[in-house]
C-alpha cells in the first residue's frame, strides 16, 4: 500500500475510515484501529521514529 511519505499516520486514518465505512453498512468486523486500540498503542511510540 502506498502511503504519502510512508506515513503511519495516513495508514491509521485509512484504517479508521475503513472501519467507519463498515459501520455505516452495518458490517460487524471487530478491529483495533480506533484511538486507544491495539494499533494506536503500537503506533504511538513509532510516530516519533518515523517522523524523523
Amino acid at each position: 500500500m502506498w502511503l504519502p511519505g510512508g506515513s503511519l499516520q495516513h495508514l491509521q486514518s485509512t484504517l479508521i475510515g475503513y472501519q467507519v465505512a463498515l459501520g455505516v453498512h452495518s458490517i460487524d468486523d471487530p478491529c483495533d484501529f480506533w484511538p486507544g486500540g491495539a494499533f494506536n498503542q503500537w503506533l504511538g511510540p513509532r510516530q516519533a521514529t518515523f517522523a524523523r
